[in-house]
């Protein structure tokens, strides 16, 4: 699913959405950097990284947020919790 997202990123301009209890963070301005084994979003005040081993996931479009996708992955960290949404 990591390559597949990275092709995404590639050839569209991806948008970053994530959502917690009284929490909501929905990025247009999304500045993407692909490294040798991971992929990073910078963020307006923070960074997203997405290592090639990271559990990814494809979805319609991310949960709570009411919206047409061509294309929309769920990205976990290393202890099993999502931590947001890549999305176009």
């Amino acid at each position: 699913m990591y390559k597949e997202l990275m092709e995404i990123i590639a050839n569209n301009k991806v948008k970053y959405f994530m959502c917690l209890p009284d929490f909501r963070l929905d990025v247009e301005d999304v500045n993407v950097r692909v490294e040798k084994d991971c992929i990073k979003l910078s963020i307006p005040g923070g960074l997203v990284t997405i290592w090639d081993d990271s559990k990814i996931e494809r979805c319609k479009r991310p949960d709570n947020l009411i919206t047409e996708c061509n294309h929309c992955y769920r990205i976990y960290n290393q202890d099993a919790e999502c931590i947001g949404y890549v999305y176009c």
